[in-house]
């Protein structure tokens, strides 16, 4: 595998591994064993990835594209939305990603370090902050209803108050 960036594991031990020098995301066997390659010719830039399993649905970022693409786990593009901007529900080069239980999604811009949360089919719902620095490199959701985001340029981690 080059250049491997995001990794999810699945509550069946399946993995999605953002494969970047080839543009998509290889859905693996707990063993290592490759299912499928997931979003060949769709991806340009891919880097993180994040999986809602009630839906069966996979999110990627695509730092050149400036957008987040939804993938079955069969591999089929169920949708994606996202342009390059600097408005709401725009992105400056979409680095993280993760969901909250509610299947909302959330997602840091490397380019700007603007975090924001759409709905589970991409519509903006709100912008939660901007990281010091402008590179919001990596985003989890905490059990006590924070997200915290690590901000590369600023060299540190931020909270943002979420629940």
């Amino acid at each position: 595998m080059l250049d491997p960036h995001g990794v999810t594991v699945l509550k069946d031990g399946r993995m999605v591994v953002v494969n970047n020098k080839k543009n998509s995301c290889l859905l693996l066997q707990p063993d290592g064993s490759l299912i499928r390659e997931i979003g060949k010719g769709h991806l340009q830039n891919a880097h993180f990835v994040s999986v809602d399993e009630s839906r069966d649905v996979m999110f990627v970022t695509d730092y050149k594209q400036h957008k987040v693409l939804a993938f079955d786990l069969d591999g089929n593009l169920k949708f994606d939305f996202g342009q390059e901007g600097e408005n709401d529900g725009e992105f400056q080069k979409p680095q993280s990603v993760t969901l909250d239980p509610a299947g909302n999604i959330i997602v840091g811009n490397a380019g700007d370090g603007r975090v924001q949360v759409f709905g589970p089919d991409g519509t903006f719902k709100r912008k939660l902050g901007t990281v010091q620095g402008g590179c919001a490199s990596g985003v989890a959701l905490t059990p006590d209803g924070y997200v915290a985001v690590a901000c590369w340029h600023g060299h540190c981690i931020e909270l943002y108050r979420y629940m």
